[in-house]
């Protein structure tokens, strides 16, 4: 069973990245635009089936990013 989500816009928080974390089967994920910083991004860390996160238009910064493929070696990040 594969998932694949998008959740553009700014609707989606730092706050609200805990209500993804059941979908833990969730392979593909389209953050776009949404208002996300470091602290969603280490939340994230727990989808360790994601292969595909997209977060273009966020506040991740590049440091936040290298450890969040630390922790989910086989996710390709996109940021632009």
């Amino acid at each position: 069973l594969t998932f694949s989500e998008g959740f553009s816009g700014p609707i989606l928080s730092d706050d609200m990245v805990d209500s993804l974390l059941p979908l833990s089967s969730l392979t593909t994920l389209d953050l776009t635009g949404a208002k996300l910083s470091d602290e969603g991004l280490k939340k994230l860390q727990r989808l360790k089936s994601l292969k595909t996160l997209r977060i273009v238009r966020t506040k991740t910064s590049d440091s936040g990013i290298r450890e969040f493929q630390k922790a989910v070696p086989e996710c390709n990040v996109f940021k632009e």
